[in-house]
């Protein structure tokens, strides 16, 4: 499909916002919730079963918000497979980044409350309706609920939340909205008085916003496993530790004064050396990983990850020494 700018760079590809009077006029006794999917050279066939999750939903008042992040192939080509009008389908000229594509659906979304959708993730098919019925029998804004995580060859493990209420200390210290952006439905208006995404690559962005929503809103969920979290494939466990880690920094960076006025600067600087040890614990790297747990130890020896040390030390550590082991043996000279 040949794309054209117009205006501040997306282009209307299908879908009007007539098509939601139609639904008002249909389910008036419901409000109207905009689900925002946003996209990246995606498989279609990812992009289409987060899409149809959301079409088979038992709450009808829905629109429904696809943008595209400048893909190499708007969409995946799937844009041809769903004739519903309510569907509106955004496309991003070039790739300004996830945070920004989320704004743009969240600026052109017309519903009272706001759900967001990775398109690589699915929903159960009363997701919106619960979480709907949740805001609107309480006084918050903003509703998660639990996930199931799929992690390939057959298996999945199921988290359900468990932080409610004021959260403007926790989120600070742990990111306690369990799973993904696609686990959160929330009052358009609070996103936006907050600012909606940060559009900084450098940082952790749905983290970021959780942060400056709870701070002034309060958060409930609904204790229910209703969001399944594909599998992401082809990235090897080292390739973004840098990556992952420069993020972590840059999301602690963007709250400094916040984790100051908290009393929470050195519990953060520990629980960075913390994330730090167990990624290249996973990607192998174990001097790494002992020289970030050992910092822990003479800051923060609370935050030391007992498990992932036992694991570390008990199992892995010495298979990994036996291998570089028989590596020094079989390059010296006259080794077999």
């Amino acid at each position: 499909m040949a794309f054209s700018p117009e205006g501040d760079g997306t282009q209307w590809i299908r879908g009007t916002v007539r098509a939601n009077l139609e639904i008002m006029n249909i389910y008036p006794e419901q409000t109207l919730v905009s689900v925002v999917i946003t996209s990246f050279n995606s498989s279609p066939e990812t992009l289409a079963r987060a899409i149809q999750s959301v079409l088979d939903q038992s709450y009808r008042a829905l629109e429904v918000l696809v943008v595209d992040d400048g893909s190499s192939l708007p969409f995946g080509g799937v844009e041809g497979n769903f004739s519903e009008e309510h569907i509106r389908w955004i496309g991003l000229i070039t790739n300004h980044g996830v945070g920004a594509a989320r704004n743009v659906g969240l600026e052109a979304a017309e519903g009272e409350y706001v759900a967001f959708l990775d398109h690589d993730d699915w929903w159960e098919f009363e997701k919106v309706e619960k979480q709907v019925a949740l805001l609107e029998g309480s006084q918050m804004e903003w509703v998660y609920c639990g996930i199931t995580r799929h992690e390939g060859q057959n298996r999945s493990r199921t988290v359900l939340p468990t932080v409610s209420g004021d959260v403007s200390t926790d989120i600070l210290k742990n990111q306690v909205i369990v799973g993904s952006v696609s686990t959160v439905m929330a009052s358009k208006s609070l996103l936006q008085s907050v600012g909606g995404f940060s559009e900084s690559r450098v940082l952790i962005e749905d983290w970021d916003l959780w942060i400056r929503v709870g701070a002034v809103s309060p958060v409930s969920f609904v204790s229910e496993p209703l969001v399944h979290l594909g599998r992401v494939v082809g990235k090897s466990r080292s390739q973004n530790v840098e990556g992952r880690l420069g993020r972590l920094a840059g999301l602690m960076r963007a709250h400094e004064q916040r984790y100051r006025d908290a009393g929470l600067s050195r519990y953060m600087h520990a629980r960075y050396r913390r994330v730090e040890g167990m990624l290249y614990q996973q990607a192998n790297d174990f001097p790494r990983c002992i020289k970030a747990w050992a910092k822990i130890a003479l800051s923060f020896p609370g935050l030391l990850p007992k498990r992932g040390m036992v694991v570390c030390f008990g199992k892995t550590l010495p298979s990994w020494i036996a291998r570089k082991s028989r590596s020094l043996l079989l390059t010296r000279p006259g080794g077999s």
